[in-house]
């Protein structure tokens, strides 16, 4: 769910598969990971409303983890 932190009615967001190891960007994005052939293989980044996929593993490989880290 989409909540404005100035209030109104919270919006569904649509995600195709199953997210997982999600995090907050600091644009108010969101970025997870979803499952593909059984693993977690496809990065995504969500604004709320639009889901676009990053990158995308083939095969066996998969995401260990996930983490945001910005640079000054």
């Amino acid at each position: 769910m989409r909540v404005n932190a100035a209030g109104g009615a919270p919006t569904e967001v649509q995600i195709e598969g199953q997210p997982s190891k999600a995090e907050w960007l600091p644009d108010g994005r969101i970025t997870f990971i979803t499952v593909a052939n059984g693993i977690g293989a496809v990065l995504n980044v969500t604004d709320g409303r639009t889901q676009t996929v990053l990158l995308s593993f083939q095969g066996g490989a998969s995401f260990t983890d996930l983490a945001v880290r910005n640079y000054p």
